[in-house]
Parts: C-alpha cells; structure tokens; sequence
C-alpha cells in the first residue's frame, strides 16, 4: 500500500518493478517523482494506466484489511444512484452498480474506518501524480478530486429500482444541475478506479472514433488501480461478483479564470466581436423567446432542438380515441385515394391529456365556456402566456401591454363535436366554440392592447404572421415610438376528425407512409400533425437586447404567384423572387448563407421546385 521510505531525496521511493499485468508498481525503489513522471508517460502513450497498489509479500495483511473495507462499505445505509440523465458520465455504459458519494476524499470517512486507508491512498496518489500530469497531459489539474465516490454491484434482484432516481424536474434544472454536470463532463480529464476488493470482471475502454483506435479490455483483480484518459475515452465495467468494491475519483482542470460578466459598447462592436452579417441598429428586431408544445413531448426550443438533431419520429398511428381510422384507411398505392378513403393512417399527435387537461381558473374562464372552447385554443393560451412570461411578462404587467399580436389559424376541426355535451351552453356560446375569435380571445383573456391579426395562408399561415410582426416592427412608425415596439406571433392546429385525411387524399396531397420523406425519391406527400408554437420579437438598440436574443430576425418578404399552372401549384419564379427579393432587403449576398430550411412538401413536384429556386437565388455562391 502506500506506504513508502525515504530516498537520497527526502521524497518516499518507490521500486520499479512490476507485475506484467501492471504498468508500475507502488512500492519501495522508484521516487515519487520518477513513480509520477512514469504514469504521466503511461497515460501520454496509451491513455491508460495500470498500477500495482499491493505487493504479494503484503497480500496476506491487505487480505485482512479488503476484508475490512467490505464490511464497512455494505453496512452503509447511504447508497444511491445518480440521475439516470447523469449516470453513463460517471458510471459507465451498461452499469449494474450502486454508489456512495464522498464529498472529500480525505475527510468523508473517519479515521477509524477501514475505509480510511483506501481513501488515503487515493488523495495521497492524486498528490503524487499532480505536478506530472499538467507537464505531460497538457492540462492544469485543480488541486482538489472531484465525483469520488464508491461503487459495488448490487445486491440483490430488485435493488437497483430501489436506488432508481427521478428523472430531472424543472426544479433542479433551475438550480443549475445540468449546466454542473456539463462542467464535470466537459473538465474532467482523468479517472482513476482502485479495486479494494473484487473476484474478477472487465473494464472496457472505447477511445473517441476520431482517434481510430481499438478499444482495450483490462481484466480486474484486487489491488489493482486503472488510471485513464476519461477526456479521450469512455468507458464499462462489468463485475463478475456481487461483493466487488471499487473507490472511484476524477482529476479535473482547473475552471476557467476568465468570465464574461458585462459588456460595453453598441451593436456594432458587439456583432463585429460575435460574428454574422452586419445589421443597421435602428432595424435589429431580435428574437428573445420562444415556446411550442408538439408531438413527442417538444415543449421548448430546447427540446425541439434535441428532437429534431436527433432525428426522432414523433409519427405514429391514429389511435381509437380520436377515431376508428380502420373505417377510412385503403392501403391503395395510386397517389390519389379513392373517394371516401385516406391513404394516410399516422400523425404527429399530442397526447390527449394535452388537449384535455386546461387550468380554466388561471384564465379567468368559466368551465362551461371552456368546455365549448376548441381544444386547440385552449392550448395556444397555455403556450402564448409561456411565451411572453420568457419574455419577461406575468398576469398583471400584461394588462394593457402595447404588443403587436398575430395568430395563425386554418381551421379548428372541432365543428363535429360542438355542443355533444353541452347542448344548451354550446347554443349561447357564441362564437366561443369557433376559430373567429382565437386571436382576440387571447388578448382579452390576458389583457393585451395593440394591434391583433389572425392568419389563415394555409401551410404558411405561422410564416405569414411572423413577417407581418416583423414588417410592424421595423417600420418609420415604430422606430419613432409611435407603435408597439414588440409582438409576437403564435400558431396552432388539432387533429380531431378524418375528413381533412379524405380530402387531402383525394388531391393526392398526403403521402402513404405517414412521413414527409422531403428530397428522397420515395416521396409521394406531406405528413400531418398538431401543436402550438409561437415566438416573441421584439426591436431595440441597446446591447443588452443583442446579448440576450435568441436570434436577429433580419428580413422578411411575401409575394404571391398570380396565376400559375394550378391554383395548389408552386411557381418557380416567384419563389425565386421572393428568396432574391429577402436578401436584398438584409443587404446578404450568397456566400454569406449557410443553411437553409424549405417548406419541403415531400412530393415530386414541389421538391425539385423549391430546390431548383434556391439553387438559382444563391447563385453565383463565391
């Protein structure tokens, strides 16, 4: 163990032989320096390194003390798990192992405890390694070790739903437990396991695909301590037995010293630090929040991010609640279904409980008004009010706030089902059960002055209202003060009935897989779903308004195509014209463009159009 002699230096010496299956040996022939400088040119040369923590003329005494730390460590009452979004980080992949975190490795077990040994070698082993690691790895380690921890299998069948840990809760999210975990993720640069006890099993190390090497499998026996590169690899281990203990810690780089705390100076400067495409002051419309509810549990921009970088479907068949779709579906391969059939039999639904579930009481409704409300609208007040509170607003500094609000709706799918519970309230509803009123509705609910639009453009009705907020924004009257200096645009749309699917089968609209299969030879239609979603713009001058957008909404600009082949028809030219007509009005040229998102109908004719009028609007592309 680490206990070690004097050397012609002052410092303990440690030998250099060792076991073939370890890398160095902690023992009595090698300086601390020398042992440390070893390891660093182990770990610099494979990413990995094996030390030998016992020798076999102490094996009989380190028995007694394993034996020791064992019972210590199973009478503990404290085990746990991390949150399952954190476990793979600290435990590894496929990990069937339980955990005690140790706030500080030299002070979290008592002196008396078994334990104490163990821990002791660690921290004296991180000291040891310190001033060698930051020469030869490159980085500067903190003077603390951070995550120890110790791990053991579990015990028994159902132990580890026992330990299981909730998902994270907004709670926590507040609190900054991700953005700690990112920090432990994104610092940690070694990880060192020493195996108190253990009756056998593997640690597997998979190199990052960009290094091109195979993965390495190192075999486990007591005594033995695995040092290894954790910002290089990851890693599993896998036990043979249930009494396997392990004492696990993380040297980390050191945070950085430099923080952004204010910023000074004008909109200039900071784009000419930032980067992106220069932008008069006085028409900087920035983007500040945004909110949607959508298929597959999307709320936020957060999570529609990670859904949509990750490719997932959110598809799925129509389910009996919202009607028997067997009555209507003709698995039929022509474009064009026959009269009365849908060839599509998959959306993007919300669960129902989302379009259930309203907290009437919040806004001010009566229950029997509610109950009359398209299910959708109901919604799209949930998430407006979301909305502007990221914006920054609550329930009383809304009342009579000055906002520009548009609403994009094309249809409620809720006629059928007026008054089938409530006769007599539906009859003196009024307009209450109808799309009329969805964009006055929400400003009178939340008391929100200022000019309202609803939209109805079809499938660009949400783009529509955006441009219309954006127009308001950057005219001569709102740069004067004499029009609402922001507003936001919201849409929203349920699926409660099949007869759109009839229709939309019939012109041959829809596609028969469900999915919109966008630039791919397959497709043959658009796949429908339902939400709401809606963002908050907003035109300042002020450093602080670049600091904290989300985005510049920089142009805007609608044309129509007058009369082309058909009336559903896209028109190459015009939307050309419409790309070409943006650009110029943000003074962009081509090269300054790096992606582009398209309307992509996933059919054979408006794909190639669409592509074929951006190819020609970024022309010539230097």
């Amino acid at each position: 163990a680490l206990a070690a002699m004097a050397g012609e230096d002052g410092q303990p010496d440690i030998p250099e032989e060792a076991h073939p299956d370890y890398d160095v040996a902690w023992s009595t022939n090698l300086s601390t320096k020398a042992f440390g400088e070893k390891v660093a040119e182990t770990l610099f040369r494979k990413g990995y390194c094996v030390i030998q923590m016992a020798l076999e003329d102490e094996e009989e005494e380190e028995e007694d003390m394993r034996k020791d730390a064992l019972h210590s460590a199973k009478a503990r009452d404290d085990w746990t798990l991390p949150k399952p979004e954190f476990e793979c980080a600290f435990l590894g992949y496929g990990s069937k192992s339980k955990v005690v975190w140790l706030d500080n490795v030299w002070k979290s077990v008592d002196t008396s405890d078994p334990l104490y040994h163990y821990t002791k070698c660690v921290g004296t082993l991180s000291m040891v390694l310190l001033p060698s690691v930051r020469a030869a790895l490159g980085f500067k380690p903190g003077s603390h070790l951070s995550g120890t921890m110790l791990r053991m299998p579990f015990g028994r069948s159902a132990e580890d739903l026992e330990l299981q840990q909730e998902e994270l809760i907004e709670d926590e999210v507040r609190k900054g437990w991700v953005e700690k975990h990112l920090d432990f993720v994104q610092r940690r640069r070694l990880c060192m396991m020493y195996m108190i006890d253990n009756s056998g099993g593997t640690v597997e190390l998979y190199p990052r695909p960009d290094l091109n090497e195979p993965p390495v499998a190192l075999s486990v026996t007591a005594g033995k301590l695995i040092v290894f590169r954790h910002d290089l690899m990851t890693y599993s281990y896998m036990a043979r037995g249930h009494d396997d203990l392990i004492l696990q810690s993380w040297f980390m780089e050191q945070p950085q010293e430099l923080s952004l705390g204010t910023m000074e100076g004008d909109l200039g400067s900071f784009e000419a630090i930032f980067g992106g495409p220069p932008q008069p002051p006085p028409r900087q419309v920035h983007i500040t929040a945004g909110m949607g509810r959508l298929a597959g549990h999307g709320y936020r921009l957060e999570r529609q991010f990670c859904m949509f970088l990750a490719g997932t479907d959110c598809f799925r068949e129509i389910p009996f609640a919202r009607w028997d779709m067997s009555l209507y579906y003709a698995s039929e391969s022509s474009q064009f279904a026959t009269a009365g059939k849908s060839v599509q039999k998959h959306a993007g639904l919300l669960e129902d409980q989302e379009l259930i579930y309203f907290d009437n009481a919040f806004f001010g409704i009566s229950k029997d008004t509610a109950s009359c409300m398209v299910p959708s609208n109901r919604l799209l007040l949930e998430v407006g009010y979301e909305l502007l509170n990221m914006a920054g607003f609550n329930k009383k500094t809304l009342v009579n706030a000055d906002l520009y609000t548009v609403i994009a709706d094309i249809g409620n799918d809720w006629s059928p089902f007026q008054g089938f519970e409530n006769h007599a309230g539906w009859l003196g509803s009024g307009a209450t059960g109808s799309s009329i009123p969805t964009a006055s509705r929400l400003c009178f609910t939340l008391g929100i002055r200022g000019p309202v639009n609803q939209v109805d453009t079809a499938c660009s009705a949400s783009l529509v209202g955006a441009n219309m907020v954006h127009s308001s924004l950057i005219t001569k009257a709102a740069n004067q003060g004499l029009g609402p200096k922001a507003g936001f645009m919201a849409g929203h749309i349920n699926i409660l009935t099949p007869w759109p699917f009839i229709g939309l089968s019939g012109a041959g609209m829809i596609g028969r897989s469900g999915r919109t299969r966008t630039f791919d030879v397959s497709a043959n239609g658009y796949a429908k779903g339902e939400g709401s979603a809606g963002l908050f713009l907003k035109i300042g001058t002020e450093i602080e308004d670049a600091q904290n957008r989300l985005g510049c909404y920089m142009c805007s600009y609608i044309n129509q195509d007058g009369r082309s082949a058909s009336l559903t028809a896209p028109n190459g030219p015009s939307q050309q014209a419409c790309i070409a007509a943006s650009m110029r009005e943000a003074e962009l040229e081509a090269r300054m463009i790096n992606l582009a998102e398209c309307h992509g109908t996933g059919t054979a004719l408006g794909d190639p159009i669409e592509v074929g009028a951006l190819r020609n609007a970024m022309e010539p592309r230097d």
